[in-house]
């Protein structure tokens, strides 16, 4: 019976109008006071629970979800700007040292660029074990 509830009232967005469609099996005098208070009140507390409270808090964990995943998206971008991928010096102290002013960029692009590393890694793997010569 829960399930059912819960099923139509989410799909329908009311639990009022889902209400309407079904049938009772016992016979009842609709202009009973009693009958239209609890069903007025059975369809706020559905509303007031599942739609109110427990969506929000659905919601509210996928959002924490998202900001969780955005910050650490942030702090791979951060590791990846702002440190050098080979050496791991941070990108102010060769920003400070640099006169020129291009001093990380300078340093990531001529000195350690990742690509030339990795190209090595993967010549060192490609060569034959009995060519090393050093």
């Amino acid at each position: 019976c829960t399930l059912i509830v819960l099923d139509m009232g989410l799909r329908k967005g009311d639990l009022g109008e889902a209400l309407d469609d079904i049938e009772w099996k016992v016979e009842h005098d609709v202009a009973d006071r009693y009958y239209i208070f609890y069903r007025m009140l059975y369809t706020f507390m559905f509303y007031a629970t599942v739609t109110t409270i427990l969506m929000n808090i659905i919601f509210g964990i996928i959002i924490d979800t998202f900001a969780e995943l955005r910050e650490k998206k942030e702090q791979v971008e951060e590791e990846i700007t702002g440190r050098c991928f080979v050496c791991g010096i941070e990108r102010f102290v060769f920003d400070q040292l640099s006169t020129e002013g291009n001093g990380f960029d300078s340093h990531v692009h001529d000195d350690h660029n990742m690509w030339k590393y990795l190209f090595f890694q993967v010549y060192l793997r490609e060569k034959d074990f009995d060519q090393y010569s050093g």
